[in-house]
Order: structure tokens, then C-alpha cells, then sequence
């Protein structure tokens, strides 16, 4: 093993007791990796800290920012921009079931059923509530931000 080999023999002696003196490289092995995952995790820690900090203090854009600056790992996973050739399926939904009008307002929730049961019947592709939502902006339909999610729309 080169790692084992590349030690002077006080840092054999430190990993192998580390290692409960075992005798056996392998294991002096696995505690070196142990301690380096251990400071990897306290390094990881720090700059969460630091991130937080600056989040309370300049926002959540800053701590954005920051975290990226500090080489932290990417987080969560963005629906990313809609795909465009599915848009022709929503407005063909839009045309064929909906009506905008400012009076009255859909749950998106209710509108997305609405959609999968539309997409069943014509052999459509089915697209989850956060897909559907963002090709929807697409339509001309006016989405009503709130506790709950609405287009102002009636079914026709």
C-alpha cells in the first residue's frame, strides 16, 4: 500500500495505534480515513456556519453566493428551465378546457388533475404539478401567488 509505505515510522506508529495496534496496515488504513472524514465534516461544518451567519446578516442572495464561493457541494436540485416542446401540450389543455377570467381563480392543484385527466384521454404525456406550473406561465393564464396557488381561469 503506497500510503503505508510513503510513512516515516512515527506515522506508522501514530496510525497503527490509532488503529487499536492491530498490526495490520488495512486497519491503520481505515483509521486514517476515519480522521480524514472527520476534518473534512468539521471543515464542512465551519463554512455552513459562516454561510448561516451571512444569510442572517446580508440575505439569502449573499449566502448564496458565499456558499458557492466557498466550494460548497451544489444542494437540491432545480426543476431547471421548462422544456419547451411540452408547451404545445398545456396550451392545447388551455384552448380546449379553459377560459381566463379575473373573477373567478383554479387551485393549481385542481387544475393540474384537471390536465392529467385532459393528457389520459388525448394520449398526452403526463407532467408533474411543478412542470405544469411553469409551462402554464407560458399560456397567457395570470397565476395568482398566495397560500395557496391560483390561475385565474374558469373551466368551460
Amino acid at each position: 500500500m503506497a500510503w503505508w509505505n510513503a510513512l516515516d515510522e512515527g506515522g506508522r506508529r501514530d496510525w497503527m495505534q490509532q488503529a487499536g495496534n492491530t498490526g495490520c496496515a488495512a486497519d491503520a488504513w481505515k483509521a486514517y480515513k476515519r480522521a480524514a472524514a472527520a476534518e473534512n465534516w468539521s471543515e464542512l461544518a465551519s463554512k455552513a456556519h459562516v454561510v448561516d451567519a451571512a444569510s442572517r446578516l446580508f440575505g439569502a442572495r449573499a449566502a448564496r453566493q458565499l456558499w458557492q464561493d466557498l466550494g460548497l457541494p451544489p444542494v437540491g436540485k432545480s426543476p431547471g428551465p421548462p422544456d419547451l416542446s411540452l408547451l404545445h401540450y398545456v396550451a392545447a389543455f388551455v384552448e380546449a378546457r379553459l377560459v381566463a377570467d379575473c373573477r373567478v381563480g383554479i387551485a393549481a392543484r385542481q387544475l393540474h388533475k384537471a390536465y392529467i385527466e385532459w393528457a389520459d384521454e388525448m394520449i398526452a404525456p403526463r407532467l408533474t404539478l411543478t412542470r405544469f406550473g411553469l409551462l402554464m406561465q407560458k399560456t397567457g393564464i395570470r397565476r395568482v401567488a398566495g397560500r395557496i396557488i391560483t390561475y385565474e381561469a374558469r373551466f368551460k
